[in-house]
């Protein structure tokens, strides 16, 4: 399956799909929903992801505190979106 296809098969809104087919920018979607986390831990991956550009490129320490909060409402957003969907207990 491809990442959009994997989305779409997904439940949840047009908007938090989209948000997440952007994460196969990266890597496939495959890969990211392999593991369930529940909230805090899809919040901890999804804040280490953020940190690597899609070349694989590490972002400077000093640069992550201003992108965090930057995305804070989008990965808040996104991991109670994956831990509905790949959480523990779905």
């Amino acid at each position: 399956m491809t990442s959009s296809e994997i989305a779409l098969s997904l439940p949840g809104t047009d908007q938090q799909r989209a948000t997440l087919v952007q994460c196969s920018n990266c890597h496939s979607l495959a890969f990211a929903l392999q593991k369930r986390r529940d909230r805090q831990g899809w919040i901890q991956m999804i804040e280490k992801m953020r940190g690597i550009t899609p070349s694989g490129v590490m972002q400077p320490a000093e640069a992550m505190p201003g992108i965090l909060q930057r995305s804070k409402e989008e990965n808040e957003q996104l991991a109670e979106f994956l831990a509905a969907v790949r959480g523990p207990d779905s």
